[in-house]
Parts: structure tokens; C-alpha cells; sequence
């Protein structure tokens, strides 16, 4: 089973895809960016918007 699959079932993001999975060292890194059909969703109150805030920096998890 491949490790997209197994992050789909068990960490679902209806608005996201994950990317290809990386290893460095002992950390493995998996990028996940938005999908481009989707509309993003503010994540206090729910209601939709017109864009995602995006960071310029990597933020680990």
C-alpha cells in the first residue's frame, strides 16, 4: 500500500493532496498543497474564501 494511501485514511484533508514523500536522515517529509478545485476554507469559522494563506517558510509538523 503506498504511504498517500495510508495518509488519506488516516489523516483526511478534503481540500488537500499529499505530494511525493521524502527522507532525510531519520525525518520523513511529506508536502501536501491545495488542490486547484478547491475552494479554501477558513480554518476558526469554516466559511469559504477566495484564497489560502500561503508561508514562505517550511513549517514542520
Amino acid at each position: 500500500m503506498l504511504l498517500k494511501t495510508i495518509l488519506n485514511r488516516i489523516e483526511r484533508h478534503p481540500s488537500f493532496v499529499y505530494g511525493t514523500p521524502e527522507f532525510e536522515g531519520d525525518t520523513l517529509f511529506v508536502p501536501i498543497q491545495a488542490r486547484s478545485n478547491a475552494s479554501p476554507a477558513c480554518s476558526g469559522c469554516g466559511k469559504r474564501g477566495s484564497v489560502y494563506h500561503t508561508a514562505r517558510q517550511l513549517r514542520l509538523f
